[in-house]
């Protein structure tokens, strides 16, 4: 009994005196105890945008508790959309308010993200996404739409953004996160007895600039790293975003990359643009990362294949490439680079292309060029006698730099001319994957045992291939630190800009990594480095960019 009245108690209602629409006066309604009243429910919430009742044409509007009602009688919550060839717009719009990552991630793979939605009451996939989708799912959409931005600042018919709907602290603080540029202090203008102080590398490429000809170089290092060369990608996107003469790719002339970086460079090189580019790597974790380590090869030969088809080196005459991998040769490792170009030998002693290694880019198919570079211990087979160029070079700036002075000066020699390969530099930029090491070293001794029988018979001794990955391990913490400081130096020495990005990734990420989430969160984490700690040097970067490529062409005309 007691409970039976305590029911009806909490569902007893009153009579509440609201206003008649048409005579002004008084008439009688029910309502809840429980429930907020109509006058309360229709006060705008503190903070908020401004938000109107009803449409122009009387109907009730398209709000949030409309939205979510929608979501639910429609979407009824799955773990996971089924995998398709392709996603509808609904498919999408269900993967969001379901908080459904991988659908999201596979629609923009396959370029099925509905960019441009707009339901009936203006509200863009961002509006959906702050009232029902999960964190990642917004960190995806927010990297992978290009008018984010925008969409985000957009209003729809309530006059409401994305930012007022969103009633989750950690979804709002993520637009917000995504909206603001912050300039840490180690980069902040410094007045210093009344003038502006500028750094070194400023100052360098300012006074670069009364230097530019048609034959100055605009050299770019790419990092090993695996899957975090999506970081690359990402950091590299953002600047030809700043750039008024895109894309930046076309405007390299020297290039050098190892592993991971080697594979991107070989993409852009083939005319693939940056978008592509991210969508291959995207696909490429799902495709080639599956199961225990050693991976099936076939299936990494069979995904470099389908982007670099049966092409050799040589077809790419622009920019010149230079690919690290390791030759092994009686148990002694040593870099080898792979070039797009060739010293042709001739009577001279100074010139001799085999002397010093300069295979003839006709020799190399691109696809097996990415295959050496590439081929991470204990992560895929050997190819032949080459292995991953991590092991020696997980950071390839100083040996670009080097062979481009090694190229310069031979060639100079040979048709007796001045070399002016110094002056010709432009500007070096070097770009890494992570400053994270990963854990997988904590998994060599049973990866070790699994190669014993596998991949390490006829290769080298189990202990010798145990100390090789050790040192490709190692090499993977290198990339920054003395290979950074010594290319600075080179480049600042020669009156050559320096710039070198790479971003601090809170967590370790496996260069073989596929979980969706881990792959977001990391590109999240690159996103917030490239708007929060290096907006202003970028910027800085394509100005001067563009400067040097107009001038370039001014002059070569």
């Amino acid at each position: 009994m007691d409970s039976l009245l305590h029911f009806r108690k909490k569902s007893k209602v009153s009579k509440v005196e609201v206003p008649s629409a048409s005579s002004g006066k008084s008439k009688e309604s029910t309502t809840s105890l429980n429930e907020p009243s109509i006058s309360a429910a229709k006060e705008p919430l503190k903070g908020r945008g401004k938000r109107n009742d009803a449409s122009a044409d009387g109907k009730k509007p398209y709000s949030k508790e409309k939205i979510i009602k929608s979501s639910r009688k429609k979407n009824k919550p799955t773990k996971r959309i089924p995998e398709s060839a392709h996603y509808s717009e609904s498919d999408v719009l269900k993967a969001i308010h379901v908080g459904d990552l991988a659908t999201i991630v596979r629609a923009y793979t396959l370029r099925c993200l509905p960019v441009n939605f707009s339901d009936e009451n203006k509200n863009n996939l961002f509006h959906h996404a702050a009232v029902l989708a999960s964190e990642d799912v917004v960190k995806a959409l927010l990297i992978f739409i290009p008018d984010s931005e925008k969409l985000v600042r957009a209003a729809n018919g309530n006059n409401d953004t994305p930012v007022d709907l969103a009633e989750d602290k950690s979804i709002r603080k993520l637009f917000r996160q995504f909206l603001e540029y912050k300039r840490p202090g180690d980069e902040m203008e410094v007045e210093l007895e009344g003038n502006c102080y500028q750094d070194l590398n400023t100052i360098i490429l300012n006074k670069k600039k009364d230097k530019i000809t048609g034959n100055s170089k605009v050299m770019v290092s790419l990092d090993g790293g695996g899957i975090r060369g999506l970081c690359s990608v990402q950091i590299m996107l953002a600047l030809e975003k700043k750039m008024k003469t895109k894309p930046f790719w076309q405007h390299v002339d020297w290039t050098g990359g190892t592993s991971t970086g080697g594979i991107i460079t070989l993409l852009l090189s083939l005319e693939n643009d940056l978008e592509e580019c991210r969508i291959a790597y995207l696909t490429l974790k799902d495709k080639v990362f599956i199961g225990k380590k050693p991976y099936e090869t076939a299936k990494l030969e069979f995904f470099l294949k389908q982007y670099m088809t049966d092409r050799k080196m040589s077809s790419i005459s622009r920019p010149k490439i230079a690919l690290c991998t390791v030759k092994m040769k009686d148990k002694n490792m040593r870099l080898k680079l792979i070039r797009n170009y060739h010293l042709d030998s001739s009577s001279s002693t100074v010139n001799d292309g085999d002397l010093f290694d300069y295979d003839d880019g006709h020799n190399w198919d691109i696809w097996k060029a990415a295959r050496c570079t590439s081929a991470a211990p204990y992560y895929f087979q050997p190819f032949g006698n080459y292995l991953d160029g991590a092991l020696i070079s997980n950071n390839p700036s100083l040996d670009l730099i080097t062979e481009y002075f090694r190229y310069s000066q031979i060639k100079a020699l040979e048709l007796e001319q001045k070399n002016t390969a110094s002056d010709e530099v432009a500007v070096f930029i070097s770009i890494g994957t992570g400053a994270k090491m990963t854990q997988d070293e904590e998994l060599c001794p049973e990866i070790m045992d699994n190669l014993k029988t596998k991949e390490a018979k006829g290769l080298v001794r189990y202990t010798e291939l145990k100390n090789i990955v050790s040192t490709y391990l190692r090499q993977l913490m290198v990339s920054d630190g003395l290979p950074v400081e010594r290319t600075n130096i080179w480049c600042h020495s020669i009156g050559t800009p320096f710039f070198r990005f790479t971003p601090n990734l809170s967590k370790d990420v496996s260069i073989s990594e596929n979980s969706d989430s881990v792959v977001i969160n990391m590109m999240w984490e690159t996103e917030m480095y490239i708007r929060h700690i290096i907006p202003h040097q970028l910027t800085e970067l394509a100005i001067y960019l563009d400067y040097v490529f107009e001038n370039k062409k001014i002059q070569s005309n």
